[in-house]
């Protein structure tokens, strides 16, 4: 196929010079060009060529400016590879596709097969599996039973996707990777090594591509992850259980907003590693935003496409208060804290965010305490607060959190307090993202029941909020949950506000949960095997770094 240069320009939004009527239809590095091809110019020291090659149109960015004649009709864009890349896939897309399953393929007949898939000769598509629309199976792969592959994939020849992994839309498999080996767990014994069966899975989310004879191994329990966007080279080993992180938010955006006068800092960045090595495993958890200095926003919910329940969880449960008045101030006050620390900064006037300071007081006040925790407290903050809630609750403390992995200290608060007749419930998540924390919560069973403290599984979706309701007197809305990290380890936010109103608005939200939620009992937990028992005391071992 041909394209002019008209064409290429409008559908990369650039600006010809030259003969717009000029056409290509093929691509050639700028050092080997020939008639009729396209070339890019993105890096300075292959400029010379340009006033060389022979291809008829060469991309190239905004700012050139050249320096003597060049032949070819050039397009000018803001960034020439990425340009190049959009041409490279338009290119691809308009190469004629493949479709049908080949005689000497193998798919299992309780297989879903999408619309125009291409399923190659010597092809194994077990029982249950799913392949999605578009799809192209190259020769000798193997997509095991129940595993799912989504829309417009390529899996190259002798990759091997095993039993009840997941593969997302727009992925590519190349030759001979593997996605959902064994992982490889054994228990030491006296009599040797006993193999741990790996029983969890392996997820590519959207857009991932994996290089040749790489290996994605699959979960001992729950789910070995990589992320939206990654790409992984060829010769790669990914370990069971591990999560390799996203493109989400790239060097790129980052760098338009710090352009665009918005000033962006990590937590730790400028700090050298040798000063964070007793650090490692600290961070902020802290998510608030502060308006004008008049308005603010704590509680769990993070800046993510999950909750536009796009995450792997499905839906996505969280909750956030919002403040007026003075304690806004407050929140404006750890939110400078965290600034300072993060940018090194000794409060100059000239590197002091401008900030509002006005308060004005209202008749319709509550009684707010914003209260941030984290480990350069004296005093553990946030577990004295929970301690404190514990024992002064009469009648009722709720408590909401996604990670229930408490210590010795706030189980006896809470169970002193269930003693005392408090009815005590504790609301999790059925479904986990953090599979560790969901097997060492389910060792708390015994502890609980014991003593009437009730468990409940949150069944809509996956259930992210902070939030404890004691009598009807105390809320508390904010980032902390009860494990070990937001106990000790990270640094934290909580708004705590004593109110009646409050506290029934609270109370009605909560009851809804608990609506869609249901009890979980000790004795579902006895019947469970020895070996899910014993891999669920193992992680509560571990439950010092969840």
């Amino acid at each position: 196929m041909e394209f002019s240069a008209k064409q290429i320009a409008t559908f990369i939004q650039g600006e010809i010079v030259g003969d717009e009527n000029a056409t290509v239809h093929t691509f050639a590095k700028i050092e080997e060009g020939i008639p009729g091809a396209i070339s890019f110019l993105s890096n300075p020291k292959y400029t010379p060529y340009i006033y060389e090659t022979q291809s008829s149109i060469v991309l190239v960015n905004k700012d050139f400016v050249p320096e003597q004649e060049v032949k070819a009709t050039l397009i000018k864009v803001d960034n020439a590879y990425e340009s190049l890349a959009k041409l490279l896939n338009l290119y691809e897309q308009s190469k004629p596709k493949r479709v049908g399953i080949d005689s000497l393929a193998f798919v299992a007949e309780t297989a879903k097969i999408g619309k125009d898939v291409y399923i190659a000769p010597f092809a194994c598509i077990g029982e249950y599996a799913e392949v999605g629309d578009n799809t192209v199976i190259h020769p000798h792969v193997t997509i095991g039973s129940g595993a799912k592959v989504g829309n417009d994939c390529i899996i190259y020849a002798n990759s091997t996707i095993y039993h009840d992994c997941r593969v997302g839309n727009h992925c590519i498999l190349h030759s001979g990777c593997v996605i959902g080996a064994d992982g490889f767990g054994f228990a030491p014994t006296s009599e040797g090594y006993e193999k741990i069966p790996q029983i969890g899975i392996t997820i590519l989310e959207d857009h991932v591509e994996i290089g040749a004879n790489t290996c994605v191994d699959r979960a001992t329990m729950g789910a070995t992850i990589v992320h939206s966007g990654v790409k992984l080279d060829n010769l790669i080993q990914v370990a069971h259980n591990d999560e390799i992180g996203s493109h989400k938010l790239p060097p790129g955006y980052i760098s338009a907003l710090r352009k665009e006068g918005v000033k962006i800092e990590p937590f730790n960045g400028k700090r050298h590693f040798l000063s964070n090595v007793l650090r490692l495993n600290f961070r902020n958890h802290r998510k608030l935003v502060v308006v004008d200095g008049s308005t603010a926003f704590i509680g769990g919910m993070n800046i993510g496409r999950e909750y536009l329940g796009k995450g792997a969880l499905g839906y996505w449960r969280d909750t956030f208060i919002q403040l007026h008045g003075p304690s806004v101030q407050q929140t404006q006050i750890s939110f400078l804290e965290d600034w300072n620390w993060a940018t090194m900064s000794k409060s100059t006037p000239s590197t002091f965010p401008r900030l509002c300071w006005d308060i004005t007081p209202q008749p319709e006040d509550k009684t707010v305490l914003v209260l941030p925790s984290g480990p350069a407290d004296v005093i553990p903050a946030w577990k004295t607060t929970i301690i404190a809630l514990a024992n002064r609750a009469t009648h009722r403390l709720w408590i909401s959190t996604p990670y229930f992995v408490p210590d010795e200290g706030v189980m006896s608060a809470l169970q002193a307090a269930a003693l005392r007749n408090v009815d005590v419930r504790i609301l999790r998540p059925e479904r986990a993202d953090h599979i560790l924390v969901k097997l060492s919560s389910f060792t708390f069973l015994r502890d609980l029941d014991t003593y009437g403290i009730q468990l409940w599984a949150y069944k809509k979706g996956f259930l992210h909020q902070k939030v404890i309701l004691m009598d009807d007197d105390i809320a508390t809305v904010g980032t902390a949950n009860l494990d070990n990290r937001s106990l000790a380890l990270n640094f934290e936010l909580t708004a705590i506000v004593r109110d009646p109103g409050v506290c029934a608005e609270v109370q009605a939200m909560l009851e809804k949960d608990f609506y869609s939620s249901v009890r979980e009992s000790l004795e579902d937990y006895n019947k469970k095997s020895l070996g899910f028992k014993m891999l669920c005391n193992l992680a509560r071992l571990m439950a010092p770094v969840q």
